[in-house]
């Protein structure tokens, strides 16, 4: 009888993990089609000839097998004046590619910024001030404080950063703190945000990326993918804020650079409206 049992919650976590995962990639096309019509104005007077879409329609029978909009290709060729089959549709990058190479149902343990100090021990990380996860307050050293006692303490700091730890992302509620000499307003601060965030110093960052932009923490992405056991990496990006912002976000007013494969900046850069 427990044999059974242990089965059955076995079967039954398998099934509503794909139930999940399929509620996931679904939200996936629709986000994505609803952002590529928001886009529309961007490259509905493009026109790909018709050797192009020919080459595109026997491109995706012989990768893919099924039929895709020819939209994402307009737009990214409406914006650098070159059509590539090879371009790859933001529904097929998020829809497929991403639930591929990453396990769904363990994503959720990445998803909070405050376990990062415990994932990635031997990364270098921004120093924490504090961290509020429920309501309750820890200090670096992993004592429970009380908001009285923190918010003294942040007065002795110029500058931080404060930011969410949970539901986040696209640069949503990061703000630099700076020259307070108020507790009440500290008060105001983390009564605002309310619960599961974190304080940390203000990383300051190389000389190099400092003078292509001083507000934002600018950052190189690479994404990488595992393919025949070896690691493999697409070409990165340096994400930079511009407009005196403080978030280096591509969704959040920044833009994106791409980095040649000799580490040089590409001529253009781009911001979340392809401008």
């Amino acid at each position: 009888m427990y044999e059974f049992i242990r089965k059955l919650y076995r079967k039954s976590k398998r099934i509503i993990s794909k139930i999940k995962l399929k509620m996931y990639t679904t939200k996936c096309w629709i986000m994505e089609y609803y952002s590529i019509l928001k886009e529309r104005k961007n490259y509905k007077n493009y026109k790909i000839g018709i050797e192009d879409k020919k080459l595109f329609k026997d491109f995706l029978k012989k990768y893919y097998g099924r039929k895709v909009s020819l939209k994402w290709h307009k737009l990214y060729a409406s914006i650098n004046g070159k059509f590539n089959v090879c371009y790859m549709p933001e529904v097929i990058y998020t829809k497929e590619i991403e639930p591929y190479f990453n396990k769904f149902n363990l994503s959720i343990n990445f998803a909070d910024k405050s376990v990062f100090q415990y994932f990635f021990k031997e990364v270098k990380q921004p120093i924490i001030i504090a961290i509020n996860n429920s309501g309750i307050f820890v200090d670096k050293e992993k004592n429970l404080v009380t908001k009285e006692v923190l918010c003294d303490h942040l007065l002795k700091y110029k500058e931080f950063i404060i930011k969410t730890t949970v539901d986040t992302g696209a640069g949503r509620n990061v703000k630099l703190i700076k020259d307070i000499n108020d507790v009440n307003k500290l008060y105001n601060i983390l009564d605002e945000y309310k619960e599961n965030y974190i304080i940390q110093e203000k990383i300051k960052q190389s000389e190099c990326l400092s003078n292509i932009y001083p507000h934002s923490v600018n950052t190189i992405r690479v994404i990488t993918y595992i393919l025949d056991n070896q690691v493999k990496n697409l070409l990165p990006v340096l994400r930079m804020g511009i407009n005196n912002s403080i978030a280096d976000n591509w969704h959040f007013g920044g833009i994106a650079i791409g980095i040649d494969e000799n580490g040089k900046l590409k001529k253009y850069g781009y911001n979340d409206k392809c401008e």
